[in-house]
């Protein structure tokens, strides 16, 4: 009997201890877990996201993402998504460990200088030339394929120039390129790339500028194609967030191809990402 007493004591003491243990673990990575930078998401998507390193979802209505954090940055991609009537769209969410960043692991949150780990973050994802020759696998073709052929910051929408990546040496809260590129599926366009930064997290809004086209059809005209990257720590590791948006002409049978391609291009942004890590 005695025994049984001290077993239930110790057991109830174990879960009181639980959610203790689980702020403990919070506060000392730094970071708040993906329950709370994601309260979309479901605990099955949790769970593959943890598991699997991605989950992806597709929608064909008007609606807003719905696995988007409605605060933070989340807020002002939201705003860039109003700004368009969807008709194709798809999410990712994509985990790296903190293993697989390697030197990011090394730093804290809140370091300084040339240590600063969003710093480093920031200035990767101003590298758009590294982006010339990332290849992505094609589940039509059934192999790897090259999705930007050619890919440089330019001048301006009317003066293509070529011009190196930009560096930054601080954080800036918001900063816009003029982007080239020539992609092998939707050829060659002008796009414009808005980066942000706001607290611990980093987001980028890509809009297109000029027709994007698939073969004979226009996908979608200026402006109604949008690519939102949101890249923010948790305490389970880097968070990659993607979202393309279109007001695209319903195409009879291309719509399976352009959802792959849509997604195709998430999964290559993710890549070149965790690449450049």
């Amino acid at each position: 009997m005695r025994r049984l007493k001290i077993f239930f004591v110790c057991f109830f003491s174990f879960v009181w201890l639980i959610p203790s243990l689980h702020l403990l673990a919070q506060e000392r990575s730094g970071y708040k877990p993906l329950s709370l930078l994601f309260p979309a998401l479901s605990e099955e998507e949790q769970s593959d996201l943890r598991s699997k390193g991605e989950v992806t979802r597709y929608y064909f209505e008007p609606v807003a993402p719905r696995w988007m954090p409605r605060e933070g940055l989340g807020s002002d991609l939201l705003r860039e998504i109003e700004k368009i009537e969807t008709v194709i769209g798809v999410e990712s969410l994509h985990l790296l460990s903190y293993k697989e960043a390697g030197a990011y692991v090394q730093l804290t949150p809140g370091s300084v200088g040339d240590r600063d780990p969003l710093l480093k973050v920031y200035n990767l994802l101003l590298s758009v030339s590294t982006m010339k020759g990332l290849q992505y696998y094609s589940a039509s073709r059934g192999r790897m394929r090259t999705l930007f052929a050619e890919s440089y910051v330019i001048r301006s929408p009317t003066d293509p120039t070529p011009i190196p990546d930009p560096k930054v040496d601080t954080l800036p809260s918001e900063q816009t390129l003029f982007v080239f590129q020539e992609d092998l599926t939707f050829g060659k366009n002008i796009t414009e790339w808005k980066y942000r930064s706001k607290e611990e997290a980093l987001s980028i809004s890509i809009t297109n500028l000029t027709p994007m086209k698939y073969s004979f059809f226009t996908v979608a005209e200026p402006g109604n194609m949008q690519i939102h990257l949101l890249v923010l720590p948790a305490e389970e590791g880097i968070v990659f967030y993607g979202c393309m948006v279109a007001k695209s002409p319903r195409f009879l049978g291309l719509e399976k191809t352009r959802t792959e391609s849509f997604y195709n291009r998430i999964k290559a942004l993710f890549t070149w990402f965790k690449n450049g890590m």
